[in-house]
C-alpha cells in the first residue's frame, strides 16, 4: 500500500510522468507514489463530476506543451508576460528618444 503521509506534489507527479515518457529509470517507491497520489486525484475529481481524461489533460498538459521561444525579455512580451515595470521601462525609453 502507498504511504500517503507525505503525498506527492503534483510537480513531482508531473516529472515522474516525464521521466516515465523520455525512458529514463524510475525508482519503484517513486512510481508507487505517482500511481497513488494519480488515484486519489481522480477519485477526488469524479465527486467533482470530473473524468480520469479530465484528470489526465490537467496533470499532463503543462508537462508536453511546446512553449514557443525562452525566457528573454522580447520572448516573455511577444507571449504576454513581460513585468509591466519592464514595459513602462520601455515606453519611457522609446518617449525619450522621441522627444531628444
Amino acid at each position: 500500500m502507498v504511504d500517503n503521509a507525505q503525498p506527492m506534489e503534483i510537480s513531482e507527479l508531473r516529472a515522474t510522468i516525464k521521466q516515465v515518457v523520455q525512458g529514463q529509470p524510475v525508482p519503484d517507491k517513486v512510481m508507487q507514489q505517482a500511481r497513488g497520489r494519480f488515484q486519489t486525484m481522480c477519485q477526488e475529481a469524479a465527486g467533482y463530476e470530473f473524468t480520469g481524461a479530465d484528470v489526465i489533460r490537467a496533470v499532463l498538459s503543462p508537462t508536453f506543451e511546446r512553449k514557443r521561444g525562452c525566457d528573454c525579455p522580447t520572448c516573455k512580451a511577444r507571449r504576454g508576460e513581460a513585468e509591466e515595470g519592464l514595459i513602462e521601462q520601455w515606453r519611457i525609453s522609446l518617449s525619450q528618444q522621441v522627444v531628444s
